[in-house]
């Protein structure tokens, strides 16, 4: 979301692994935000939806992983 610093860094994570990701505006896109609700139980963003381990990623995971790989602990 624009203007959202918190979505600038996970975009940013996303993009520096070279992960695919679809960017959705939940004020923006029609029953987007109930859709998240639905999933996982809350309104927090941002999120990442990683479809192939079918598991939410919050910005505090996004977090933790930029330091632990800044430590050489996720490679």
């Amino acid at each position: 979301m624009d203007g959202c610093s918190k979505c600038k860094v996970m975009r940013d994570w996303l993009m520096e692994k070279e992960i695919p990701f679809e960017e959705v505006n939940i004020l923006q896109v029609m029953n987007a935000r109930n859709e998240l609700f639905r999933i996982i139980g809350e309104i927090s963003i941002p999120v990442w939806w990683d479809k192939t381990s079918n598991s939410i990623v919050t910005y505090q995971d996004i977090k933790t992983k930029m330091y632990d790989s800044k430590s050489s602990v996720i490679h």
